[in-house]
C-alpha cells in the first residue's frame, strides 16, 4: 500500500483522512446501479441532516479474494491486482456516497463530511454482508435481488438466473424477467433472497424445461426487436404472449407462429403499440395492448 496509514476495527473515519493517506474508494461492479431520484433524495438528506451514521467498507482485496470484481467509485474502471491494497469497498451507501461527491462538485456552500468504517465482525463474507444489509433495510428494487443472488453464489449460478442477469442489464422488471423465463410470476424477490442464503429454489435450477423456456424466450425478444425496449421491459408484452394459446399446435409450433408474427409487424405498428394508452372508464392500457395485439396476431394467422 502507497501509505503507512492503517484502519483499524472499531473506529469511524471521515473520508478526506483516508483518501489524504493513500487510500482509494471502490465499489462493487455488481452492486445495484445508481438510480437518480436515490441520489436525489440522499443530496436533500445530507444537505439538512447531514450523515446519520458512517458508510461500511472493506478491504478491495478481501472482496477480490471472494471472486468480486472491484471498479473504482468515481470512474467505474476495473482496479487491477497490484492497486488492491491502495482500496477501500463501500458494503453500503454507494447512493450516498455518489450524492456526496456530487454535493461536493456543485454546490459551493455544501460542508458536510462523510464518515466510514470497517464491519463490526469478521465472521460473514462481503456478498452475503451486501445482501444482508439491503435485505434487512428493504432498499433493494426487484432486480436489485438477481444481481445479489448471482453477486453472492456466482459458483452456483444456473443458466437461468445467468440468463435473467442479461435481461436486467437491458433493463426488464423482476415481474416481465418472470414472466419470460417461466410464465409465472413465481420468481420473486423471497426467492431469490432464499437463493442468496444458501438454499437451491427449484425454480431457479436448470432442467429441460429452463433450458427450452430460456430458447423460446431468447427467440421471442430478438423476433420482437421492433419495439421499444421500455415496452419490452414490462410484464404487459411477455403477460400478453403467454395468453396466446391454439388447441391445434404444439408449444413449439405456437412460440414459431409468435415468432414470425412478431417479425412480420412493421415499425409503424410496433411504435403504434408502444404508444397505446388507456381511456377513462373503458379499457386499461394493458387491455388496449392486448385487442391490438390479440387483432394484427388473428389477420396474421389468416393469411397463413
Amino acid at each position: 500500500m502507497n501509505t503507512n496509514f492503517q484502519i483499524e476495527n472499531f473506529k469511524v473515519y471521515e473520508v478526506s483522512q483516508l483518501l489524504s493517506n493513500g487510500y482509494k474508494i471502490g465499489r462493487l461492479a455488481s452492486n445495484r446501479k445508481f438510480d437518480k431520484p436515490t441520489i436525489s433524495a440522499k443530496k436533500r438528506s445530507l444537505r439538512t441532516k447531514g450523515l446519520l451514521q458512517p458508510a461500511i467498507v472493506v478491504p478491495a482485496s478481501m472482496a477480490s479474494e471472494e471472486g468480486l470484481n472491484v471498479i473504482d467509485f468515481e470512474t467505474m474502471e476495473n482496479i487491477t491486482e497490484s492497486e488492491l491494497d491502495n482500496y477501500l469497498v463501500l458494503v453500503d451507501a454507494n447512493h450516498r456516497y455518489r450524492a456526496h461527491l456530487e454535493l461536493q462538485k456543485t454546490d459551493k456552500d455544501y460542508k458536510g463530511l462523510f464518515y466510514l468504517m470497517l464491519p463490526l465482525t469478521d465472521k460473514i463474507k462481503v456478498a452475503e454482508m451486501l445482501a444482508e444489509m439491503n435485505i434487512c433495510t428493504r432498499v433493494w428494487k426487484g432486480t436489485d435481488y438477481i444481481r445479489g443472488a448471482f453477486m453472492t453464489r456466482p459458483d452456483d449460478a444456473t443458466d437461468l438466473l445467468k440468463y435473467m442477469m442479461t435481461l436486467e442489464e437491458k433493463g426488464f422488471s423482476l415481474a416481465a424477467i418472470s414472466k419470460y423465463t417461466t410464465g409465472t410470476d413465481k420468481i420473486t424477490n423471497s426467492v431469490l433472497t432464499r437463493f442468496m442464503s444458501g438454499d437451491n429454489p427449484e425454480i431457479l435450477m436448470d432442467n429441460e424445461t429452463s433450458k427450452y423456456n430460456i430458447k423460446k424466450c431468447s427467440k421471442i425478444i430478438e423476433a420482437a426487436s421492433k419495439f421499444d425496449t421500455k415496452f419490452l421491459a414490462s410484464r404487459t408484452f411477455p403477460d400478453w404472449i403467454n395468453t396466446v394459446r391454439n388447441p391445434k399446435m404444439t408449444d413449439e409450433e405456437l412460440t414459431d407462429s409468435i415468432v414470425s408474427f412478431l417479425e412480420s409487424l412493421t415499425k409503424d405498428q410496433t411504435d403504434d403499440i408502444c404508444g397505446t394508452k388507456g381511456e377513462k372508464g373503458r379499457d386499461t392500457k394493458e387491455t388496449a395492448i392486448y385487442n391490438k395485439l390479440n387483432a394484427l396476431y388473428f389477420d396474421f394467422c389468416n393469411k397463413q
